[in-house]
C-alpha cells in the first residue's frame, strides 16, 4: 500500500489533527511513515495564526510541489490542510496548482476521500476496528470533527495530547482563531475518557489536555432539554485520573477566567494532575487588557496567581505575553516588565505584536512602530531568561522524577522532562549514566520514570544523574 506522511505545523491542537488524518489513512490500509522523501502521499497540516506561520506553511507546500516535479520522487498525492486552508483557501488554490486537495479544519476527516481520488484502487486488506460512533447529538454540536480515536502517534509513544474541545468563544482583539475554528465546542466527557483509555492502552503515561480555552470546558454542553449540564474541567480531571496506566496529567491553555474554587481544588487535589499550569496572560495593564478584549484584569489576575501558588505547592507556571500591542505606552510596557520580574514565572513566551488581517487590533490606531515593539519583545525575553535561570539554579541538588523521552547519540545520555516542564515546549532534562551503566541491560528505558538528582543547569535546561529507577 502507498506510504503517507504528514508535515505538522503550528500548535498541539494541529498535531492531534495530523495524527488523526494519518490514523484514518492507516485504518484503510495506507502505511504511515515519518520520512516525506519516501512517501507517496504527503499532507501539510498548516497553521494560519500569524503571518510568519502562514509563510511557513506556504513555503512547505511549494517545497513539496518541487519535490513532486523530481522524476525520482515517489510523491503522487499532495494535500494541504488545516488553518491556513480555512483562512486563505481561495488564494492557496491559485498559488499552489500541484496540490490535489485542500482540507480546512472541518474537513479533516475527509482525508481518505481526498486520497482515494488519486489512489482509487487502494483497498485495505486488514482494516482496524473503527471507533464507535458518538451519537447524533455530538455530530450536531461539532460537525466534521468527530472523535480523535484513530490517531497514529507522532510524539514519543508515552506522551499524548488529548483535545477536549474545539473552537473558541473569546473574541480577543489580536486573535483570528474563532474565525478559523469556529465556536467553542466541548467533547462529551464520555468520549474524552474513552480516548484517554485508548491512549493508555497504547502505552501513553502522560496526558496533556489541550483546547483553545481549557478552563471553559463544559460550559457549552447542553442536556436534551436544552439546559446546561454541570460538566466542567473540575469534573473531568478526577475521571481522567482514574484511567489505569496514566501517570501524569498536564493542563495547557487555561484562560484566567472561569477559575472557581472547584477548578483550583481539582488542579490541587487530583492525584495525577502535575503541579504545572499553562495560562497565557498576554499583558497586565488594565487599559491594554481592555483593548485586547481580555476579560480578566490586573487585580483578578494577581489574586488568581496568588491563590494558585497558595493551593499548589511548587507550582510551575507557563504563560505568554504580547509586546507592542497598539497604543501600548512606555509606562504600560514598564508595568508589564515589572510584573514579569516580580512574578518570576518558571516559563514564559513573548510574542511581538502582529497585526493580523481580519482582527480588530489590526485596524486600531496608534500602532507601535516595529522597531519599538521588537525592542520591547527582546527586553522581556532577556528578563525572562534571567528569571528562568534563577529557577533552574534552585533545582540543583534536588531529586526529581524524570520521564525519559529519548536516547541521544552520545552513549549513556538521555533527554527527558519533569512534572514542572512540558515536553518539547519547556526546558529539557539531560540525564547521564556512567559508562558501566550505559549498556542495553543497564541503561535507561524510554518512556519510564526515574528519580534523578539535578547536578547542573543552564538558563532553561537541567542536567541530572539517575538515583533510583522505578
Amino acid at each position: 500500500m502507498p506510504k503517507c506522511a504528514v508535515i505538522s505545523l503550528g500548535c498541539p491542537k494541529n498535531l492531534v489533527d495530523s495524527e488523526q488524518m494519518l490514523g484514518l489513512l492507516r485504518q484503510d490500509g495506507f502505511e504511515p511513515c515519518y520520512d516525506v522523501e519516501n512517501a507517496e502521499i504527503v499532507i501539510i497540516n498548516t497553521c494560519g495564526f500569524l503571518a510568519a506561520s502562514r509563510e511557513e506553511g506556504l513555503e512547505n507546500i511549494h517545497e513539496m510541489e518541487a519535490l513532486r516535479e523530481d522524476p525520482d520522487s515517489a510523491l503522487r498525492c499532495l494535500i494541504a490542510a488545516g488553518c491556513l486552508v480555512s483562512r486563505d483557501k481561495e488564494a492557496l488554490v491559485k498559488q499552489c496548482p500541484s496540490v490535489d486537495a485542500f482540507l480546512d479544519v472541518f474537513s479533516r476527516d475527509s482525508v481518505l476521500e481526498a486520497v482515494k481520488k488519486v489512489f482509487p484502487s487502494a483497498d485495505s486488506e486488514l482494516p482496524e476496528e473503527k471507533a464507535e460512533p458518538l451519537g447524533e447529538m455530538y455530530f450536531e454540536q461539532c460537525p466534521g470533527i468527530a472523535s480523535d480515536r484513530n490517531r497514529f502517534p507522532l510524539l514519543p509513544p508515552h506522551v499524548a495530547y488529548l483535545k477536549i474541545a474545539e473552537g473558541c468563544n473569546r473574541r480577543c482583539a489580536f486573535c483570528a482563531i474563532p474565525n478559523i475554528r469556529g465556536k467553542f465546542t466541548s467533547k462529551p466527557m464520555t468520549e474524552i475518557v474513552q480516548e484517554a483509555r485508548q491512549l493508555a492502552a497504547s502505552g501513553v503515561k502522560e496526558l496533556i489536555l489541550i483546547a483553545q480555552d481549557t478552563s471553559f470546558y463544559g460550559m457549552d454542553l447542553r442536556d436534551p432539554d436544552g439546559s446546561r449540564t454541570n460538566d466542567s474541567l473540575a469534573d473531568l480531571l478526577p475521571l481522567l485520573s482514574e484511567v489505569d496506566g496514566i501517570r501524569w496529567i498536564r493542563v495547557q491553555y487555561l484562560y484566567p477566567q472561569n477559575f472557581g474554587e472547584d477548578l483550583i481544588s481539582a488542579l490541587a487535589e487530583t492525584p495525577k494532575v502535575v503541579p504545572y499550569i499553562d495560562m497565557p496572560l498576554q499583558h497586565i495593564n488594565d487599559r491594554i487588557l481592555h483593548e485586547m478584549r481580555r476579560s480578566a484584569g490586573r487585580e483578578e489576575t494577581l489574586a488568581l496567581l496568588a491563590r494558585l501558588r497558595e493551593r499548589i505547592p511548587e507550582l510551575a507556571v507557563r504563560t505568554a505575553f504580547i509586546a507592542g500591542f497598539p497604543g501600548e505606552t512606555k509606562a504600560e510596557f514598564e508595568e508589564l516588565l515589572a510584573f514579569l520580574r516580580k512574578q518570576k514565572f518558571e516559563h514564559a513566551a513573548v510574542f511581538q505584536f502582529s497585526p493580523e488581517e481580519g482582527t480588530p487590533a489590526a485596524e486600531m490606531e496608534r500602532q507601535v512602530p516595529f522597531k519599538v515593539s521588537l525592542k520591547r519583545t527582546n527586553e522581556l525575553l532577556e528578563t525572562q531568561k534571567r528569571v528562568s535561570a534563577e529557577w533552574t539554579r534552585k533545582q540543583v541538588g534536588k531529586r526529581l522524577e524524570v520521564l525519559i523521552d529519548a536516547e541521544l547519540s552520545e552513549p549513556g545520555t538521555y533527554v527527558g522532562h519533569t512534572q514542572f516542564g512540558a515536553p518539547e515546549i519547556d526546558g529539557n532534562v539531560y540525564v547521564t549514566v556512567d559508562e558501566e551503566s550505559a549498556t542495553a541491560e543497564n541503561g535507561l528505558t524510554i518512556g519510564e520514570f526515574y528519580l534523578c538528582e539535578i547536578v547542573d543547569c543552564d538558563e532553561y535546561d537541567l542536567y541530572a544523574v539517575p538515583v533510583e529507577a522505578e
